[in-house]
């Protein structure tokens, strides 16, 4: 990174950036992936060896070396899962903002259609008929409130 950021580029300062800024942009993406890549197996390794560990600590829990093990795993397990927490918040924002208004519509979409879930479509009076006109069905409410 220090070889792309120390050429010599030609123009004003801000396209000198902004140059540097595109040659980095590749190092950048390669060194995330090899840094943060399988973040969450990581993760999922980490807590299946604290599962054993307390699993072992249970089955002898005065052995202070166990105790000590289990503290590092957890300390481990605690600082992997806060990166690949972070690693996936980053994620879902970078899609987010890829898909932008795909996500806005889709999300009231579903709002929506769990409103028309909610909704009063029909109504089964008392001789067993379902009712389905939204006028028939108010007044058929009105009727049976007002009786009751």
């Amino acid at each position: 990174m220090t070889k792309g950021w120390g050429v010599s580029i030609h123009g004003c300062k801000m396209m000198q950036v902004v140059k540097k800024l595109k040659q980095l942009k590749k190092s950048l993406r390669r060194l995330n992936s090899q840094q943060f890549g399988n973040i969450v197996q990581e993760t999922n390794k980490s807590r299946e060896m604290l599962k054993q560990a307390q699993q072992q600590l249970q089955e002898q829990p005065m052995n202070m070396e166990l105790q000590r093990i289990e503290k590092e795993i957890y300390t481990q397990f605690k600082h992997i899962s806060y990166l690949a927490e972070l690693y996936l918040q980053k994620q879902s924002k970078m899609t987010w903002l890829k898909l932008g208004d795909d996500y806005t519509r889709y999300f009231f979409s579903i709002i929506k259609h769990r409103r028309l879930k909610l909704a009063t479509t029909q109504l089964r009076d008392e001789n067993g008929q379902w009712r389905t006109d939204p006028k028939k069905m108010q007044k058929y409410l009105l009727t049976t409130t007002s009786n009751s």
